[in-house]
């Protein structure tokens, strides 16, 4: 499974795709908050990374800002690279938190990711969704989270995909799932 996520791989190129993608989608709706026109306003992340050099495209954060004064708000669509502000990338707590990956975090974060699956996650609403949709048909329980979702994806590039989105969506604040400031 891990070859799936070497810096060679397509894999972080589809995560990029699918944010390209979203900012298009964005782009064409307008501002959220006057339906003003976007302007690309990308920053840099700096996320930690134990999945060796990834090339600099895949550390920016593609995201927009309104272009009518008195508005200019910034509007970022989730991301499957990044959950919300933290600072490892979603696959990386992903994997480290179903035990998959080894490398990265030390205990005492790994340990935090898995109270947060454990007990902040599963009392989510986005957790309801992601339950129907990934493994409705899987016996276990919710403290095996995530290891039960990575299991339902069958280890595809797609729905591995599918799920990061999923799980982005649960990080975002905002009921559209886009991050306006």
């Amino acid at each position: 499974m891990f070859h799936l996520f070497s810096s060679e791989s397509t894999f972080f190129q589809k995560l990029l795709k699918y944010d390209h993608d979203k900012i298009a989608e964005l782009r064409k709706l307008g501002c959220p908050h006057c339906r003003g026109k976007l302007d690309q306003a990308n920053f840099r992340r700096k996320p930690r990374c134990p999945f060796g050099d990834l090339p600099e495209e895949f550390h920016i954060r593609l995201s927009l800002c309104c272009r009518k004064q008195g508005c200019r708000k910034r509007c970022t669509p989730p991301s499957p690279r990044f959950f919300g502000r933290r600072v490892y990338w979603s696959l990386a707590m992903l994997l480290v938190s179903a035990q998959l990956l080894f490398s990265g975090p030390d205990a005492r974060t790994q340990k935090r990711w898995l109270l947060w699956w454990n007990e902040d996650f599963v009392q989510s609403s986005g957790h309801k969704a992601i339950r129907s949709y990934f493994y409705s048909s899987v016996r276990g329980t919710d403290t095996e989270y995530p290891y039960l979702l990575l299991e339902q994806s069958q280890h595809n590039d797609e729905s591995i995909l599918n799920l990061l989105s999923m799980l982005a969506l649960c990080f975002s604040h905002s009921p559209l799932g886009i991050s306006a400031r």
